[in-house]
Protein backbone atom coordinates (compact mmCIF):
# COMPACT_ATOMS: atom_id res chain seq x y z
CA UNK A 1 0.00 0.00 0.00
CA UNK A 2 1.35 3.35 -1.09
CA UNK A 3 1.92 5.75 1.61
CA UNK A 4 0.34 9.32 1.15
CA UNK A 5 2.77 12.11 1.54
CA UNK A 6 2.27 14.10 4.86
CA UNK A 7 1.39 17.77 5.03
CA UNK A 8 5.04 18.90 5.64
CA UNK A 9 6.50 16.89 2.87
CA UNK A 10 3.50 18.42 0.22
CA UNK A 11 4.45 21.93 1.16
CA UNK A 12 8.18 21.42 1.03
CA UNK A 13 7.66 19.67 -2.19
CA UNK A 14 5.20 22.65 -3.64
CA UNK A 15 7.59 25.19 -1.81
CA UNK A 16 10.99 23.77 -3.86
CA UNK A 17 8.72 23.65 -7.17
CA UNK A 18 8.14 27.33 -6.44
CA UNK A 19 11.53 28.10 -6.10
CA UNK A 20 12.69 26.17 -9.13
CA UNK A 21 10.32 28.48 -11.17
CA UNK A 22 11.91 31.24 -9.99
CA UNK A 23 14.93 30.19 -11.38
CA UNK A 24 13.67 29.27 -14.36
CA UNK A 25 12.02 32.57 -15.13
CA UNK A 26 15.84 34.15 -14.13
CA UNK A 27 17.68 31.81 -16.65
CA UNK A 28 14.76 32.52 -19.57
CA UNK A 29 15.16 35.89 -18.69
CA UNK A 30 18.74 35.90 -19.32
CA UNK A 31 18.80 33.58 -22.73
CA UNK A 32 16.36 36.16 -23.78
CA UNK A 33 18.26 39.51 -22.94
CA UNK A 34 21.75 38.15 -22.86
CA UNK A 35 21.96 35.88 -25.97
CA UNK A 36 18.98 36.17 -28.05
CA UNK A 37 17.84 32.93 -27.28
CA UNK A 38 14.04 32.80 -26.14
CA UNK A 39 12.94 29.28 -24.73
CA UNK A 40 9.46 28.15 -25.61
CA UNK A 41 7.13 25.38 -23.61
CA UNK A 42 5.08 23.57 -26.19
CA UNK A 43 4.73 26.88 -28.46
CA UNK A 44 4.00 28.82 -25.33
CA UNK A 45 5.89 31.63 -24.49
CA UNK A 46 7.96 31.98 -21.46
CA UNK A 47 8.45 35.85 -20.99
CA UNK A 48 6.77 37.60 -18.93
CA UNK A 49 5.51 34.78 -17.07
CA UNK A 50 4.87 34.75 -13.30
CA UNK A 51 5.98 31.66 -11.42
CA UNK A 52 1.81 30.53 -11.39
CA UNK A 53 1.97 30.83 -15.18
CA UNK A 54 5.04 28.54 -15.17
CA UNK A 55 3.95 25.91 -13.38
CA UNK A 56 0.27 26.08 -15.44
CA UNK A 57 1.81 25.46 -18.47
CA UNK A 58 4.02 22.87 -17.03
CA UNK A 59 1.02 20.96 -15.97
CA UNK A 60 -0.60 21.87 -19.24
CA UNK A 61 2.55 20.45 -21.06
CA UNK A 62 2.13 17.42 -18.99
CA UNK A 63 -1.35 16.94 -20.45
CA UNK A 64 -0.73 17.33 -24.08
CA UNK A 65 1.85 14.63 -24.00
CA UNK A 66 0.49 12.43 -21.63
CA UNK A 67 3.54 12.53 -19.14
CA UNK A 68 4.70 14.97 -16.93
CA UNK A 69 6.63 17.55 -17.83
CA UNK A 70 8.58 18.06 -14.21
CA UNK A 71 9.84 22.15 -13.75
CA UNK A 72 13.21 20.65 -12.38
CA UNK A 73 14.07 18.99 -15.85
CA UNK A 74 13.02 22.68 -17.50
CA UNK A 75 15.58 24.07 -15.03
CA UNK A 76 18.49 21.60 -15.48
CA UNK A 77 17.56 21.78 -19.63
CA UNK A 78 17.82 25.38 -19.11
CA UNK A 79 20.67 25.64 -16.99
CA UNK A 80 22.52 23.29 -20.05
CA UNK A 81 21.41 25.77 -22.57
CA UNK A 82 22.46 28.75 -21.03
CA UNK A 83 26.38 26.89 -20.37
CA UNK A 84 26.59 26.36 -24.40
CA UNK A 85 27.08 29.16 -26.75
CA UNK A 86 24.01 28.84 -29.02
CA UNK A 87 23.58 31.77 -31.51
CA UNK A 88 20.37 33.55 -31.04
CA UNK A 89 17.11 30.93 -31.78
CA UNK A 90 14.05 30.20 -30.64
CA UNK A 91 13.84 26.78 -28.96
CA UNK A 92 11.17 24.55 -27.30
CA UNK A 93 12.07 23.27 -23.81
CA UNK A 94 9.02 21.15 -23.75
CA UNK A 95 10.05 19.59 -27.07
CA UNK A 96 13.54 19.42 -26.10
CA UNK A 97 12.63 17.37 -22.49
CA UNK A 98 10.18 15.07 -23.82
CA UNK A 99 12.52 13.77 -26.44
CA UNK A 100 15.91 13.64 -24.30
CA UNK A 101 13.52 11.39 -21.49
CA UNK A 102 12.01 9.82 -24.66
CA UNK A 103 15.69 8.89 -26.14
CA UNK A 104 17.14 7.98 -22.94
CA UNK A 105 14.17 5.36 -21.24
CA UNK A 106 14.95 3.61 -24.51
Amino acid sequence: MASKPTYDSEISFQSDRRKAAVEFIKIVSDLWYDSSIELVLFRNQLMDQNVSGILKLHEHAGEFVNKPISIFDSVEMAQSIKLLNLPASKLDIGKLTFEYHRKRSR
